[in-house]
C-alpha cells in the first residue's frame, strides 16, 4: 500500500508562471471538516512502492518514446509523497490531469522527487 502525504496541485497563473499548492491530510481533513483518518484512506493506494517509476527516467522513456498513449496508462504522479495533478504532453504522450512540457518536468523532476504510478496496456498493440 502506497499512502500519499496529502495532494500536490499545479496550476498556471495570468502570466503563465507556475503555481504550486501542497495540502497534506491534516489540511485536508480541516477543508472538508473530516477526521485524518478518513482523509487518509482516500489517499491510500493499492500500489507497491517498487513499482513506481522515478520522474527522470520515465521523462526519459517518453521522450525515447517507450512510452506513448498507446502503451499505458499514467494511473497517479506523486511529487514529494503528494498525489498531484501532473502530466505531461509531447507529441506521442499526453496524459495527466495538468499538463507541462517535458522540459518543465525536467525542472520539476529536479526540485521534486517525483515518481509516477505507470499502467502497461494489457492490449496487443499492431
Amino acid at each position: 500500500m502506497y499512502k500519499a502525504e496529502g495532494i500536490f496541485l499545479f496550476a498556471h497563473g495570468e502570466n503563465g508562471e507556475l503555481y504550486q499548492k501542497q495540502l497534506n491530510i491534516v489540511d485536508l481533513a480541516i477543508t472538508f471538516r473530516g477526521k485524518p483518518e478518513e482523509i487518509q484512506k482516500l489517499y491510500t493506494y493499492d500500489i507497491n512502492e517498487d513499482d513506481l517509476i522515478d520522474g527522470k527516467e520515465f521523462l526519459h522513456d517518453v521522450r525515447k518514446k517507450w512510452i506513448t498513449n498507446r502503451t499505458g496508462i499514467l494511473e497517479h504522479v506523486f511529487v514529494d509523497g503528494f498525489e498531484s495533478n501532473l502530466g505531461i504532453a509531447n507529441n506521442d504522450f499526453y496524459q495527466g490531469d495538468f499538463l507541462v512540457t517535458e522540459d518543465c518536468f525536467e525542472e520539476l523532476c529536479i526540485k521534486h522527487d517525483i515518481k509516477v504510478h505507470w499502467t502497461k496496456s494489457k492490449r496487443i498493440i499492431i
